[in-house]
């Protein structure tokens, strides 16, 4: 290798170095700023559940928005009022889905499964994050654009042994409502 070599080589790899600093600073600070707070939500008694949902494996219950109905999906993959087993239960209005709840088995911690499955409801990996609670557990909050490929909200909380991914993909009143009137059974 000669002099003239030695050069070409030293620019290449100062050229390479210089693009991969610049593409690492470039995705630092292109997400949102996110506020980390703890808002304790309202307890609610089961009572308070009067002619909403209940769901037996899973230790919760919520009220769905007034004049609407909880599903769930048959083997056959149609919709079905949902049972008190159900592993996935949803609501929907004027064909959108408001509300879906879905039990998840064996994960350790929310936190662990929402690094594993993140890209599931946020394939661009841009999504706002808080903590709060639900019923007095803790639950981690995470905030998309509400677009097709980013669900408005989408809220994880433990239950025992098991998790609750709580989400909607669009912004509406319907989903506060809903979330308002969720608590856990006792076991």
């Amino acid at each position: 290798m000669d002099w003239y070599d030695g050069v070409r080589y030293m620019r290449r790899v100062s050229i390479t170095i210089g693009l991969l600093a610049l593409l690492f600073f470039a995705g630092c600070g292109a997400s949102e700023e996110v506020e980390v707070s703890t808002q304790p939500e309202e307890t609610l008694p089961m009572e308070t559940i009067k002619d909403g949902y209940v769901n037996l494996a899973y230790g919760y219950g919520f009220d769905p928005a007034e004049g609407y109905d909880v599903w769930e999906l048959t083997q056959e993959q149609t919709a079905a009022p949902a049972g008190e087993e159900a592993t996935m239960v949803f609501v929907i209005g004027e064909e959108e889905n408001l509300f879906t709840v879905r039990g998840i088995d064996g994960a350790r911690s929310a936190h662990e499964w929402i690094s594993q499955e993140l890209s599931f409801f946020y394939p661009s990996g841009n999504a706002a994050q808080r903590v709060g609670e639900i019923d007095g557990r803790e639950a981690i909050y995470l905030r998309g654009t509400g677009g097709a490929d980013s669900p408005a909200h989408v809220v994880v909380v433990q239950n025992g042994e098991q998790l609750l991914v709580i989400s909607y993909d669009r912004e509406n009143r319907e989903f506060d409502t809903m979330l308002s009137t969720f608590t856990f059974l006792e076991t």
